[in-house]
């Protein structure tokens, strides 16, 4: 008959641990010359006990021997005095082979431990005191960061991508993963008049500047149609199969003349529907590495096609997004109102100019392969506010 409405949970496991970090970091720092710093390091640390949620009611590969069998009085009044052995596996049947039945697939959710990550980085930092009226500050960190889940999205936790039966194939860089990241930041009192009416007027103006460069984040390549036999087709989290051989994934040069075509399509497949009939060889029902053969079918069921999506064979996050360039800078000036306000009263006016070169952002591409029309389109910026401009009077006494 009609099956009922799939159930949902969202729990905690038993003997859930408090997460937590060890950090660890050694520098080295030496004078170089009046006034200069240089410092150089490595900062590390490792994250344990992690919270993640993994839908763990994934529908499981079946065989002869390992089956699912349903039985009731109803059943056995209708000639099946044994009940109904299930030993295909398709798409249409993936709710029926859930280890917890009355479930949908990626309806069981706990809160579990299974989440880890690493951190390594190498930082380089040279450093100019303020003097002779000028300070400088420049930092580059060259650093990886893996794990097998990025946190909290929005308000839930995160579930794994692919297979959430196998957390050791869920390992791969951090969403937020910065393979470069430069800063420049400065301070320099233009040369002038100090004292007299052009040191009020034209003297004493100050320039400040910030210079961000860093790399892009990764991101998935995705297919809407992988997972079908788990139960989890239509998630945007499955990844996609390798495609045909090519020179490159990313289109080469800057992103905003790629911005059709960041990523070349001809590297991807969507996960395909395997026919009925067809056999799976060295898996176990948790579609892992394993000794199992299972039959791909509809199991004698009218209705079912009889064809099966196993997961894609990329690995998490193996495409990195656009690198990002920021320029920040203000003037300023200080005008002296001693006779009101005392030694230290003034006024300063400052100029601001935020994004100053008002060059975009992008945000990661569309990634979804089963969508060709738009795969490799990047369709928005990470902010879409432009080049800032914004005075102010700071009143100081």
């Amino acid at each position: 008959g009609t099956p009922a409405v799939a159930q949902s949970l969202y729990g905690f496991t038993r003997g859930l641990t408090t997460p937590y970090v060890q950090q660890y970091n050694l520098s080295i720092q030496t004078r170089l010359g009046k006034g200069w710093i240089l410092e150089t390091g490595y900062i590390g640390s490792r994250g344990n006990n992690l919270l993640v949620e993994p839908s763990l009611n994934q529908a499981l590969l079946v065989n002869s021997s390992n089956s699912v069998t349903f039985s009731n009085p109803l059943i056995t009044a209708n000639g099946n005095p044994g009940g109904i052995k299930l030993l295909q596996n398709s798409n249409a049947n993936a709710s029926l082979r859930v280890p917890v039945p009355g479930f949908s697939a990626a309806g069981l959710n706990l809160v579990t431990n299974q989440g880890y990550s690493h951190y390594n980085g190498f930082i380089l930092e040279a450093t100019h005191a303020f003097a002779k009226s000028f300070q400088f500050k420049m930092d580059y960190t060259f650093s990886k960061s893996t794990d097998n889940d990025s946190g909290p999205s929005g308000s839930d936790l995160d579930s794994f991508t692919g297979n959430q039966l196998a957390p050791a194939l869920n390992r791969g860089v951090s969403d937020f993963d910065q393979t470069h990241r430069f800063v420049f930041t400065g301070v320099w009192n233009l040369p002038g008049p100090k004292t007299g009416f052009l040191g009020q007027t034209i003297g004493n103006w100050g320039l400040s500047g910030v210079w961000t460069i860093q790399s892009g984040l990764p991101f998935n390549i995705s297919s809407t149609n992988g997972g079908g036999l788990a139960g989890l087709n239509g998630s945007a989290l499955i990844r996609a199969t390798p495609g045909a051989a090519c020179s490159s994934i990313k289109a080469s040069g800057a992103a905003d003349q790629h911005i059709n075509n960041y990523l070349n399509a001809s590297c991807f497949a969507v996960v395909p529907n395997l026919p009925s009939g067809t056999v799976l060889n060295n898996f176990n029902p948790q579609q892992t590495a394993g000794s199992g053969t299972y039959t791909i079918g509809n199991s004698g069921v009218a209705g079912d096609p009889g064809v099966g999506s196993l997961f894609g064979g990329l690995a998490r996050n193996i495409v990195r997004g656009p690198a990002a360039e920021r320029f920040d800078i203000a003037l300023t000036k200080a005008f002296p109102i001693r006779k009101l306000l005392g030694e230290a009263g003034n006024i300063t006016f400052r100029a601001e100019a935020f994004k100053l070169f008002n060059n975009p952002i992008f945000s990661n591409p569309q990634a979804n392969i089963s969508n060709i029309s738009t795969f490799g389109h990047i369709t928005s910026t990470v902010d879409g506010t432009g080049r800032i401009l914004q005075l102010a009077l700071k009143l100081n006494f």
